[in-house]
């Protein structure tokens, strides 16, 4: 500040202003003054310590921490490239690492609050891990093995994991500026159990509760996340995930498509039981053959690196759940699914046509001999019957790795899935065996609540609810359990 704007500020005179700088002198006082030479050479050296603070952190990272699945992060606020990111093991705090640094140099170069205001600042790809779970199995044992190459081996896994990452996020670009496409993503969820309450009493621990199954079918385009609630008592069966519910499901979306869009892709993990099997890809050559589309895309990501869309969307709902004070009634599920984000859109399950699509599609004999071992998959309208699949997406063009199967017997045509009238059932021959006539998909029947489930449930859910919430529970259960 000069001269003149400090006399204005404090209102003092020029000549009061001197009398009190020679009074301070006089008394061996004074303000201390730092020259331009001098703040460029402290912040010099304030710049050399922080380089050695990152650079003992990224070298004592690089012994005993690991790298990342997720690649590359942002290094710091200053500098702004991308840097490999390491993460050290759970056990060690900022505070041992910075012991640890000091043993090995003999000496505290910098102090703890000093080294640690940089590491947030300035190297933020060197990280603690934190507790989680549902981690990739192969990264895991490379982690651990003892191989001298297994950083290397590693390296070459997530490698090919971000290739698939890089796969998906492109087709989701390519079909958002097409018209005539739509891309689908889909996935369960862990079950959820109500009642619930953010206070659980201690006899709640015991109680088998009310369980609802999440599937979610994720469409991009329209940046909705469609989430199908399945209460006991909703569905055919006792278990939810098998193939005849994800079909009728999906079925169930893609009604709702445009007619105009023409081309589906699909995106899914590698569950055998309920996605990746021979009677889900015989149901996506039953749209190309029926003429609902002409094309039809399933790609199933690296095993262990499959998160993706749908895992994002239960992800808000479980933290919405987790923070709600009550949840008492399957409505006030719903309303937890439409209110943890905008995107989430709660589905009925009473909206699904439950088929038994599984056994309209055996009376093909509907096979998939090398179905565990692809990841990318494609049928066209020209031959239904046929797919072409691919080992991964980045041996697309090398003949060794791609396959045409045939999923149904030689003796079928397209129009038999349309028309299942149109063939002569004594023509097939299965085992040995004649067959029986062809039937299109029958509907399947929901499996109720057994009397003594209703019975528990309503000698248990007293102490747990409110009366208006045991109210509904009496005339639901009585709707959905055995007469």
């Amino acid at each position: 500040m000069c001269r003149s704007a400090f006399c204005s500020l404090f209102n003092v005179t020029d000549s009061a202003l001197v009398t009190a700088s020679a009074r301070i002198k006089s008394m061996g006082g004074g303000l201390p003054v730092i020259k331009r030479k001098e703040k460029h050479e402290r912040k010099r050296k304030d710049s050399d310590k922080e380089r050695v603070i990152i650079k003992e952190l990224e070298y004592y990272a690089r012994r005993y921490g690991y790298p990342s699945p997720c690649g590359k992060v942002l290094g710091g606020d200053v500098d702004e490239e991308e840097k490999e990111l390491f993460i050290l093991s759970s056990h060690m705090d900022k505070k041992s690492v910075w012991e640890a640094i000091m043993a090995e140099k003999g000496e505290n170069m910098f102090s703890s609050s000093y080294f640690m205001e940089i590491w947030r600042k300035k190297a933020r790809h060197v990280r603690i891990a934190q507790r989680g779970t549902d981690f990739c199995d192969t990264c895991c044992m490379y982690m651990r093995s003892q191989l001298e190459d297994k950083w290397s081996l590693l390296q070459h896994h997530q490698e090919k994991a971000k290739i698939e990452k890089e796969k998906y996020r492109k087709i989701i670009e390519q079909t958002n500026d097409n018209c005539d496409q739509i891309h689908f993503s889909f996935d369960f969820a862990q079950a959820i159990c109500i009642p619930h309450e953010r206070m659980e009493p201690k006899q709640a621990f015991f109680t088998t509760n009310f369980k609802i199954d999440l599937f979610g079918v994720t469409c991009e385009k329209q940046r909705l996340n469609n989430i199908f609630l399945l209460p006991e008592g909703s569905y055919p069966s006792t278990d939810a995930k098998s193939p005849n519910h994800v079909i009728s499901m999906l079925d169930t979306i893609l009604k709702n498509v445009d007619p105009n869009v023409r081309e589906l892709y699909f995106h899914a993990d590698n569950c055998g039981a309920q996605n990746k099997n021979k009677y889900v890809f015989g149901y996506f050559s039953y749209l190309v053959a029926t003429g609902r589309f002409d094309t039809v895309h399933v790609m199933f990501m690296l095993q262990g690196h499959t998160k993706f869309a749908p895992d994002g969307a239960f992800g808000l709902i479980k933290r919405y759940y987790r923070r709600h004070i009550g949840i008492y009634t399957l409505p006030k599920v719903a309303d937890a699914v439409d209110l943890s984000s905008v995107r989430n859109v709660p589905v009925s399950s009473a909206s699904v046509a439950w088929m038994d699509w599984r056994m309209y599609l055996k009376q093909y004999g509907v096979d998939f001999p090398v179905i565990s071992k692809m990841h990318l998959f494609n049928v066209t309208k020209e031959d239904p019957m046929t797919w072409t699949c691919f080992a991964n997406s980045t041996h697309k063009e090398e003949d060794y790795h791609r396959h045409e199967v045939r999923i149904f017997k030689p003796c079928f045509a397209p129009i038999h899935l349309i028309d299942p009238t149109s063939f002569d059932p004594l023509s097939i021959i299965s085992k040995g065996k004649k067959t029986g006539h062809l039937v299109p998909p029958k509907p399947l029947a929901v499996a109720k609540i057994t009397t003594q489930r209703k019975t528990y449930l309503l000698h248990k859910l007293p102490s747990h609810v409110t009366d208006e919430a045991m109210v509904w529970w009496r005339e639901y259960l009585d709707e959905v359990s055995e007469t």
